[in-house]
């Protein structure tokens, strides 16, 4: 009898301990899913977000001292808006210093003051406010979320104090009123699609220090008519100027070692190009369809030059191919039609691949350039067209 009672309180006791740890793994587990689920509004993932209501506003607290405005009680703003820059949580005064989804989708909202106590704009904070006309982003706010002003087709004027290191994906996608953007010098990067279809925009500073351009960021500004591309970018996407019909100068400055693939595609207006000794790729389709090239003079340095780099530069005349370039892509200069010249180092004639001059009809040589100094002229092989 003694024997089966000791058995059963061991049995017993081993189930308890079970379960405690089964608990607290429960705990853990619940505790991690909320810190996963909160992360994405910097809020203190040791404890739950609170929410509570003030003058008609929604606030979560995320620490002891701040607020985030994340919504409205009743109606949606209308007009003019002024954001509070402390709020009361009872008697205890805490500071907005973010703004979430609060103003998503507000169609009526025209004009808004944001406080200088803003650290960050989340995501879709102000996207869809269709009547939207101007915003000033106050000096202290560190980033612009994903698609936080994205669909405001009356935003025709943005200023962006300095405080701002980088621009998320799509946040002014589709202004298509917007002509016009300073950024401030401390911006470090723009993120993909940032200022897609801002069919608007004539112009854009990029500032020095700005390191890295998303994919299609530019894509589609069909005014934008004139950008200047400083040599502190180390990272670009692909296509991001890809539709700026209007764009006819391009300078790229010093210490840019990369033209991007379809980074100018379909800028079908683009007449001149100032391209740095420091380039020394330029990637597939770089400028296709820039149909109004007629001249462009390849840096010195360049060892690559893509497939379709040039394809379809319907007015491009001549070429000269550096003697530093070891890989020429095919179809490089497909359909230019207008193109009479090239010259290129001996080096790279049995390097030619097929159809790199297809559709150069006037094209009936090309001069070779040897070592020695002599050039000479060879017949535009088959395989070339």
């Amino acid at each position: 009898m003694m024997k089966q009672r000791i058995i059963t309180s061991v049995i017993a006791l081993s189930l308890l301990a079970t379960m405690s740890a089964w608990g607290q793994t429960q705990v853990i587990r619940r505790k991690s899913q909320s810190a996963k689920a909160v992360v994405r509004h910097s809020v203190d993932t040791k404890s739950k977000p609170v929410l509570f209501t003030w003058q008609g506003m929604e606030f979560y607290i995320l620490n002891d001292k701040e607020v985030a405005l994340s919504g409205w009680v009743d109606v949606k703003p209308e007009g003019h808006v002024t954001i509070p820059s402390v709020v009361k949580n009872g008697d205890k005064e805490m500071t907005v210093t973010e703004l979430w989804q609060c103003f998503k989708n507000c169609d009526k909202l025209e004009t808004i003051d944001i406080p200088k106590t803003i650290k960050r704009i989340s995501y879709d904070a102000f996207k869809g406010c269709k009547m939207l006309n101007n915003v000033i982003i106050p000096q202290g706010v560190r980033g612009i979320g994903d698609g936080a002003f994205a669909g405001n087709h009356k935003l025709s004027s943005v200023v962006l104090q300095e405080g701002i290191v980088a621009i998320g994906s799509h946040a002014f996608h589709d202004c298509k009123s917007l002509q016009s953007v300073s950024l401030p010098s401390g911006i470090k990067k723009i993120e993909e699609h940032a200022f897609d279809s801002c069919s608007g925009l004539m112009e854009i500073n990029l500032p020095h220090g700005l390191t890295s351009i998303g994919n299609y960021a530019f894509d589609h500004c069909t005014n934008l008519w004139e950008i200047t591309i400083p040599g502190s970018i180390t990272e670009f996407g692909e296509y991001i100027f890809q539709g700026c019909e209007k764009l006819s100068k391009v300078t790229i400055l010093d210490g840019v070692k990369s033209i991007g693939n379809h980074m100018f595609s379909g800028c079908s207006d683009l007449r001149e190009v100032v391209l740095p000794s420091s380039v020394i790729t330029i990637e597939d389709d770089a400028f296709y369809f820039c149909w109004m090239m007629e001249l462009i003079n390849l840096p010195k340095n360049l060892k690559s030059i893509g497939k379709g780099a040039f394809n379809t530069c319907g007015w491009l005349r001549s070429i000269t191919i550096p003697d530093s370039v070891t890989d020429l892509g095919s179809h490089a200069f497909y359909d230019c039609g207008a193109l009479t010249s090239v010259s290129i180092p001996s080096s790279l004639v049995d390097k030619i691949k097929e159809k790199t001059f297809y559709k150069c009809d006037k094209l009936r040589y090309v001069t070779v350039r040897h070592p020695d100094g002599k050039e000479e002229q060879v017949s535009i092989k088959d395989e070339w067209r």
